[in-house]
């Protein structure tokens, strides 16, 4: 029996499973990815506009506890099927945005729900000592935005959109440290600032590189080209 050559170090598998709705209506299992990004985004602007702390606390709980699940359906996909690729609104990569999911990254995922679920059902005793009342809905508002952004920067399949969703967290996080009633709050705010903006200043200048040298921001198509390039 003859033995098969050997892969060319520049054949990346990039081959996934694309979920695709059908036009029967709304079907859970092919927006797993998206449902994920969404839900907490989505529940920041319900917060938002509730403003008060109780009815956010509930909505935020809700989702906290739903993300997990949504997470493990995810990931029970994942290693049934592979790789999972969902095309946001429909345009097909690399001209649209891609939700990219790899075992890894479903992993990720369970991990940052899980963790995000635990913190926000035991939210309110902290709360109770550091936040002041009148901004707590303000908290969950931040909490869910941060939630969203983590999530997103897990599943992306797009290297700019991985900034966008990077962002999203971290002004999110800057502006729940600044929330705290200590006055230091606000330095220490200022302080992640600085040196939030210079790690996203780094990041754009390393995707703008790759953009140059591959003429592709989706991930996947990095892959598949940076090898030719850097021989």
């Amino acid at each position: 029996m003859s033995a098969s050559a050997p892969p060319a170090p520049t054949d990346i598998p990039t081959t996934a499973t694309t979920l695709i709705a059908d036009g029967g209506g709304f079907v859970l299992a092919e927006h797993l990815p998206a449902l994920i990004v969404l839900v907490p985004l989505f529940g920041s602007v319900i917060t938002a506009a509730l403003r008060r702390s109780a009815p956010s606390y509930v909505v935020t709980l809700i989702v906290a506890w739903a993300l997990p699940v949504l997470s493990l359906l995810t990931l029970q996909r994942v290693i049934a099927e592979g790789t999972l690729s969902y095309a946001m609104g429909g345009w097909a990569p690399p001209f649209g945005i891609e939700l990219r999911v790899d075992e890894a990254g479903a992993f990720l995922a369970v991990l940052i729900s899980i963790m995000a679920a635990l913190v926000v059902s035991y939210a309110p005793r902290s709360l109770a000592a550091e936040i002041h009342p009148a901004q707590r809905g303000w908290y969950y508002t931040m909490l869910l935005l941060c939630m969203g952004g983590l999530l997103g920067m897990a599943l992306s399949g797009d290297a700019f959109n991985i900034f966008v969703f990077m962002e999203i967290s971290s002004l999110a996080m800057y502006t729940l440290i600044a929330m705290g009633r200590d006055r230091r709050a606000l330095v220490a705010a200022f302080q992640y600032l600085v040196l939030g903006t210079l790690g996203a200043t780094f990041y754009v200048i390393g995707v703008g590189l790759l953009f140059t040298l591959t003429g592709t921001l989706n991930l996947a198509d990095i892959a598949a080209e940076i090898g030719p390039v850097a021989d």
